[in-house]
């Protein structure tokens, strides 16, 4: 195998292997539905900066990172647009490709 061969192996038989590291997510994006395997990392919740004026006290940044397989997506998402993953909907902030595989960066409010 050559090196792009052997990283494709790895991120189908190892990184996007539910029996590995992965899990099943169920994504909604652009009208479609997807019951794939993917990881969602890095979801932190963060005070959200408030303006001045801003009445919407107890309201949180959630940030997470989403990777999947473009092939199980069939396309790249846009940037802005929004993706649901596990019914819970995100802002597609960031969007990625490395070697076939999508890194996008998320982004929703949350109480």
């Amino acid at each position: 195998m050559n090196f792009k061969e052997q990283v494709e192996w790895d991120l189908k038989n190892v990184f996007h292997n539910t029996g590995e590291h992965a899990d099943t997510k169920e994504i909604e994006y652009g009208g479609d539905f997807f019951k794939v395997p993917a990881v969602l990392d890095n979801v932190a919740v963060a005070d959200r900066t408030q303006l001045a004026n801003d009445n919407a006290d107890g309201i949180c940044a959630v940030t997470a990172t989403l990777f999947v397989a473009l092939c199980d997506l069939g396309r790249t998402p846009r940037q802005g647009a929004t993706i649901c993953v596990d019914g819970e909907e995100y802002e597609i902030k960031t969007v990625g490709t490395e070697e076939g595989e999508l890194v996008l960066g998320l982004w929703r409010l949350d109480e």
